[in-house]
């Protein structure tokens, strides 16, 4: 599916995947989405899931609006910051705050950087790979590590191409101690910027070099004598 929204990744972004209308198209299309990962077996697909397009629970019209957007919106990225923000999303994991939360929470896997290009504004669209490397959801991982005590693995090195089932094989190893998640095979088209979390993750890194500088330490702790110093 085609994603427009231009939210942060993380937790909520794959949820726009999740509208009414959307859900409305799938079923008119006979699409399934958020199937599960280990239900699918190669031989059993279809044709039109092996060829070298991608199916979409969307309208045509639809489909042609958010990619329409994307495609500008990650343009702008490029020029304005030199920085990618358009990824296709490889797999789901769906996942709970706690044992007890009603809540369901999607979060995208695998992050792949690709290109959208079109000869003129009347013709059709093309997905390429970018030249940066996938990884697997960097926010999610942290947010995993830090709340739930799991180690999400990162991509291998890849020479030719992606094994994505072997690294599905080990994420479900992953979270495994957490019984109520499980990976779908959905993928997702959309804009995912990284910037709020290098910012974070420069502040962990540098942490305990806070207290060395007067002004950091008089913005972190009010009460510090730092805060309170006047020329």
């Amino acid at each position: 599916s085609a994603s427009s929204d231009t939210k942060p990744v993380g937790t909520e972004q794959a949820r726009a995947a999740e509208r009414p209308e959307a859900e409305e198209d799938t079923q008119r299309r006979n699409l399934e989405t958020g199937r599960d990962l280990s239900a699918i077996v190669q031989e059993d697909l279809e044709e039109f899931h092996t060829d070298d397009r991608l199916q979409t629970a969307l309208t045509e019209g639809r489909l042609k609006t958010n990619l329409t957007h994307i495609y500008r919106t990650s343009k702008e990225s490029l020029e304005d910051q030199g920085v990618n923000s358009l990824f296709l999303a490889l797999g789901m994991l769906e996942w709970h705050e706690s044992d007890t939360s009603d809540q369901r929470n999607l979060a995208p896997l695998i992050l792949v950087p690709v290109k959208l290009a079109r000869a003129s504004a009347s013709s059709s669209f093309t997905l390429s790979i970018h030249d940066d490397d996938p990884v697997v959801n960097p926010a999610l991982r942290e947010k995993l590590r830090v709340d739930f005590g799991l180690e999400l693995p990162e991509l291998p090195d890849i020479s030719e191409e992606l094994d994505v089932d072997s690294v599905f094989n080990d994420i479900r190893r992953a979270i495994k101690p957490q019984t109520r998640w499980r990976l779908t095979a959905d993928v997702v088209l959309g804009l995912f910027s990284f910037l709020k979390f290098v910012m974070y993750r420069d502040i962990e890194r540098y942490r305990g070099r806070f207290g060395d500088n007067q002004i950091i330490e008089a913005l972190c702790d009010p009460t510090s004598t730092a805060a309170n110093c006047r020329e």
